[in-house]
C-alpha cells in the first residue's frame, strides 16, 4: 500500500497559524482498473519559517520520475526562504513594500542549484541510487504586516494551480507550463527554438538516453551503463511540462526546458476580507473547473455555526472528494487556506504520513 505523501514542516511542536489550514492528499491508486499508482505528490506548509516569525509557506510538489524531487524540493524550498529573509534588509524590504517577488525568485534559482548539486554527487557514488527526476513546485508565501494584516504571494513551475478567493473575485496566483499553454509555447518561441505544430512532450526518451552518455562522459564507463539500465529508475518518454525542478540531464539536451518561476502579484488580505487561498495538484484540476471548486467552498461556509469547527480541513476532505467523484486518474494534493478564521491555533506539529 502507498502512504500519503504529506509532510508537516514545523520549527516548533505547536505554533499559532493564523487562519486556517486544510491540507489532503490521495494517490488515487484506484482510478485506473485497480492498478496501483505510485504516489509523487509531496504537500508541505511551514509557519512560521524557521527563525522568521512573521512569514510561513505553503506548498505543493508534484514529482516525474519518482517522488525523489518532489520531496527534497518540499524540504530545500522552506530553507532557502528562511535563510534568504534572515537578511533583515531583504526581510524589511518585503515588510516595507508588500512585494516578495526577488526573494521568491532567488529561493528557487537556489534551490534548482542545490538539487543538481546533489544528484551530481549522488551520480559519482552510486549510480543506482541517481535515478533523475523533477518535479513541479507551487509555493504560497504567506507574511503578517502592520495591524492583522495578511500578505500573500505565489510562485511556480509546472502545472499545480493556486487561487484566491478575495472579496468576490477569484484571483490566478499560477500560470500553467504545459507545452498546450499559449503562454509558455509563447516562451519557447523567444528562444529560437519553436515547438513544431503539434509538439506537445519535449525531449522524446532522451532522458534515459542522455543520462547513459552522461555516465559514460563522467568516466564511469560500460558496467556503469549497463547498472544504470537494469536500476529501478523509470523510463520517461518527454514530458508534457517546460518548467520544472530537477531534471538535471533533460535541461542539458534541451535548452527550452526552464526553472524559472511565475511570480504572481502580491495580495492583501485584511481581517474583514471573504477570502480563501487553494493550491492543488494536476490530479485535481484536471477534473475540477475552478467554477465548481468556489462553489464547493461556498456551499460548506453555509453550514450552521456548530459544524464550521475544523472547517478549513473538512472543506479540503470536500474537494478531495469531488475530484473521486469526477474520477481523476493522478495523483490529487490539496491545500486549503481559510482566511476568514484568523488567529485560529492550529497544531502543525512534524507529521509524516
Amino acid at each position: 500500500m502507498y502512504s500519503l505523501q504529506i509532510v508537516h514542516i514545523s520549527s516548533q511542536n505547536e505554533c499559532l497559524v493564523p487562519f486556517g489550514v486544510g491540507m489532503i492528499s490521495d494517490p488515487m491508486s484506484l482510478r485506473r482498473g485497480g492498478r496501483k499508482l505510485p504516489m509523487e505528490d509531496v504537500c508541505y506548509y511551514q509557519w512560521p519559517l524557521h527563525g522568521i516569525d512573521q512569514f510561513g509557506v505553503f506548498g505543493i510538489c508534484d514529482g516525474h520520475g519518482g517522488v525523489q524531487a518532489a520531496q527534497s524540493a518540499s524540504k530545500i524550498l522552506p530553507e532557502m526562504l528562511a535563510t534568504i529573509l534572515s537578511d533583515s534588509v531583504k526581510r524589511e524590504r518585503v515588510l516595507s513594500q508588500h512585494d516578495a517577488s526577488d526573494v521568491l525568485k532567488d529561493a528557487f534559482s537556489r534551490t534548482e542549484d542545490s538539487m543538481n548539486n546533489y544528484y551530481e554527487v549522488i551520480t559519482l557514488i552510486s549510480i543506482d541510487y541517481a535515478c533523475p527526476s523533477g518535479c513541479t513546485a507551487t509555493v504560497l508565501l504567506v507574511w503578517a504586516g502592520d495591524g492583522e494584516k495578511l500578505y500573500a504571494q505565489c510562485a511556480n513551475v509546472g502545472d499545480s494551480a493556486c487561487l484566491i478567493y478575495l472579496g468576490g473575485k477569484q484571483l490566478k496566483m499560477t500560470e500553467d507550463h504545459k507545452l498546450t499553454s499559449y503562454s509558455e509555447r509563447l516562451r519557447i518561441e523567444g528562444t529560437g527554438e519553436p515547438l513544431k505544430d503539434g509538439e506537445t512532450r519535449l525531449c522524446g526518451i532522451c532522458k534515459f538516453l542522455h543520462y547513459s552518455h552522461y555516465v559514460l562522459e563522467t568516466g564511469l564507463g560500460d558496467m556503469a551503463k549497463r547498472r544504470y539500465i537494469s536500476s529501478n529508475c523509470p523510463l520517461v518518454s518527454g514530458l508534457n511540462l517546460a518548467r520544472m525542478l530537477g531534471d538535471k540531464f533533460l535541461k542539458q539536451q534541451d535548452s527550452r526546458f526552464s526553472s524559472e518561476p511565475y511570480i504572481s502579484q502580491p495580495v492583501h488580505i485584511n481581517q474583514t476580507s471573504v477570502a480563501f487561498a487553494l493550491l492543488a495538484s494536476d490530479g485535481f484540476w484536471d477534473v475540477v473547473s475552478v467554477k465548481k471548486a468556489v462553489q464547493l467552498v461556498a456551499q460548506m461556509r453555509e453550514e450552521p455555526e456548530p459544524e464550521k469547527e475544523n472547517l478549513a480541513e473538512k472543506i479540503a476532505n470536500v474537494l478531495l472528494n469531488e475530484a473521486k467523484t469526477q474520477r481523476t486518474k493522478d495523483n490529487t494534493s490539496i491545500i486549503f487556506l481559510d482566511f476568514e478564521s484568523i488567529s485560529r491555533r492550529i497544531s502543525c506539529k512534524v507529521d509524516d504520513s
